[in-house]
Protein backbone atom coordinates (compact mmCIF):
# COMPACT_ATOMS: atom_id res chain seq x y z
CA UNK A 1 0.00 0.00 0.00
CA UNK A 2 2.78 2.46 0.89
CA UNK A 3 4.49 1.80 -2.48
CA UNK A 4 1.29 2.58 -4.38
CA UNK A 5 0.69 5.71 -2.37
CA UNK A 6 4.28 6.88 -2.85
CA UNK A 7 4.13 6.04 -6.56
CA UNK A 8 0.88 7.99 -6.94
CA UNK A 9 2.25 11.01 -5.10
CA UNK A 10 5.43 10.90 -7.20
CA UNK A 11 3.40 10.68 -10.44
CA UNK A 12 1.22 13.65 -9.45
CA UNK A 13 4.34 15.61 -8.49
CA UNK A 14 5.94 14.93 -11.88
CA UNK A 15 2.79 15.98 -13.71
CA UNK A 16 2.55 19.22 -11.74
CA UNK A 17 6.25 19.97 -12.26
CA UNK A 18 6.01 19.10 -15.96
CA UNK A 19 2.98 21.35 -16.38
CA UNK A 20 4.73 24.23 -14.63
CA UNK A 21 7.83 23.75 -16.80
CA UNK A 22 5.76 23.89 -20.01
CA UNK A 23 3.88 26.93 -18.69
CA UNK A 24 7.12 28.62 -17.65
CA UNK A 25 8.69 28.11 -21.09
CA UNK A 26 5.54 29.38 -22.83
CA UNK A 27 5.62 32.85 -21.28
CA UNK A 28 7.57 35.78 -22.68
CA UNK A 29 10.86 36.52 -20.90
CA UNK A 30 12.77 39.71 -20.40
CA UNK A 31 16.38 39.29 -21.48
CA UNK A 32 19.25 41.74 -21.36
CA UNK A 33 22.68 41.63 -22.97
CA UNK A 34 25.72 43.77 -23.58
CA UNK A 35 25.91 43.34 -27.33
CA UNK A 36 27.48 44.72 -30.48
CA UNK A 37 24.93 46.38 -32.75
CA UNK A 38 25.52 44.69 -36.11
CA UNK A 39 22.63 46.05 -38.21
CA UNK A 40 19.76 48.52 -38.00
CA UNK A 41 16.85 49.00 -40.40
CA UNK A 42 15.24 52.26 -39.29
CA UNK A 43 12.14 52.19 -41.55
CA UNK A 44 11.37 48.57 -40.60
CA UNK A 45 12.29 49.20 -36.92
CA UNK A 46 14.47 46.09 -36.74
CA UNK A 47 17.98 45.52 -35.46
CA UNK A 48 20.55 42.73 -35.15
CA UNK A 49 22.99 42.27 -32.29
CA UNK A 50 25.88 39.93 -31.58
CA UNK A 51 26.91 38.64 -28.15
CA UNK A 52 28.57 35.70 -26.42
CA UNK A 53 26.01 33.25 -25.00
CA UNK A 54 26.68 32.85 -21.25
CA UNK A 55 26.12 29.08 -21.14
CA UNK A 56 27.57 27.84 -24.41
CA UNK A 57 30.24 30.51 -24.86
CA UNK A 58 29.27 30.69 -28.53
CA UNK A 59 28.99 33.91 -30.49
CA UNK A 60 25.34 34.49 -31.35
CA UNK A 61 23.63 36.93 -33.67
CA UNK A 62 19.99 37.74 -32.93
CA UNK A 63 17.61 39.93 -34.92
CA UNK A 64 14.33 41.38 -33.78
CA UNK A 65 11.91 44.25 -33.76
CA UNK A 66 12.46 47.56 -31.98
CA UNK A 67 9.34 48.61 -30.06
CA UNK A 68 7.86 51.97 -31.08
CA UNK A 69 8.22 53.13 -27.46
CA UNK A 70 11.73 51.64 -27.03
CA UNK A 71 13.88 53.76 -24.72
CA UNK A 72 17.01 54.66 -26.69
CA UNK A 73 19.97 56.46 -25.14
CA UNK A 74 23.28 57.33 -26.82
CA UNK A 75 26.09 58.76 -24.67
CA UNK A 76 23.62 59.39 -21.83
CA UNK A 77 21.15 61.38 -23.94
CA UNK A 78 17.76 60.39 -25.37
CA UNK A 79 18.09 59.38 -29.02
CA UNK A 80 16.23 57.97 -32.01
CA UNK A 81 16.87 54.58 -33.59
CA UNK A 82 18.63 56.33 -36.46
CA UNK A 83 21.15 57.75 -33.93
CA UNK A 84 22.36 54.30 -32.82
CA UNK A 85 25.71 53.61 -34.49
CA UNK A 86 26.23 50.19 -36.04
CA UNK A 87 29.32 48.67 -34.41
CA UNK A 88 28.69 50.21 -31.00
CA UNK A 89 28.32 48.25 -27.78
CA UNK A 90 24.96 48.67 -26.08
CA UNK A 91 22.98 47.18 -23.25
CA UNK A 92 19.92 45.83 -25.02
CA UNK A 93 16.83 44.72 -23.11
CA UNK A 94 14.17 42.81 -25.01
CA UNK A 95 11.12 40.67 -24.55
CA UNK A 96 11.82 37.19 -25.92
CA UNK A 97 8.52 35.82 -27.21
CA UNK A 98 7.56 32.21 -26.51
CA UNK A 99 6.70 31.65 -30.18
CA UNK A 100 10.10 32.98 -31.23
CA UNK A 101 11.51 36.38 -31.96
CA UNK A 102 12.21 39.32 -29.70
CA UNK A 103 11.24 42.96 -29.31
CA UNK A 104 13.76 45.46 -27.97
CA UNK A 105 12.41 47.72 -25.23
CA UNK A 106 15.67 49.50 -24.22
CA UNK A 107 18.86 50.24 -26.16
CA UNK A 108 21.49 52.03 -24.11
CA UNK A 109 24.69 52.89 -26.03
CA UNK A 110 27.49 53.93 -23.71
CA UNK A 111 30.61 53.73 -25.82
CA UNK A 112 31.84 55.33 -28.99
CA UNK A 113 31.12 53.50 -32.25
CA UNK A 114 33.48 50.75 -33.28
CA UNK A 115 34.07 49.26 -36.66
CA UNK A 116 31.71 46.48 -37.65
CA UNK A 117 32.49 43.02 -36.21
CA UNK A 118 33.60 41.86 -39.67
CA UNK A 119 36.22 44.64 -39.71
CA UNK A 120 37.24 44.38 -36.04
CA UNK A 121 37.89 40.81 -34.84
CA UNK A 122 38.22 41.95 -31.21
CA UNK A 123 34.77 43.59 -31.25
CA UNK A 124 33.31 40.39 -32.70
CA UNK A 125 34.96 38.16 -30.12
CA UNK A 126 34.06 40.12 -26.97
CA UNK A 127 30.67 41.78 -27.32
CA UNK A 128 29.36 40.90 -23.88
CA UNK A 129 27.28 38.52 -21.87
CA UNK A 130 23.49 38.44 -21.70
CA UNK A 131 21.56 38.15 -18.48
CA UNK A 132 18.06 36.76 -18.06
CA UNK A 133 15.22 37.52 -15.73
CA UNK A 134 11.62 36.58 -15.40
CA UNK A 135 11.79 32.85 -14.76
CA UNK A 136 13.98 29.80 -14.56
CA UNK A 137 16.52 30.02 -17.35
Amino acid sequence: MNRRLFGGIAAVGLLVWGGFYVYDEARPRVVSANATITAIDVPARTASVQFIHPRSGRKMTVSGDVAPDCEIMVAGKPAKLSDVPVGSIAKVTAIRHAEGGATATHIIVEDKPRTTPAEDPEAASSPGTPTHSGGNS
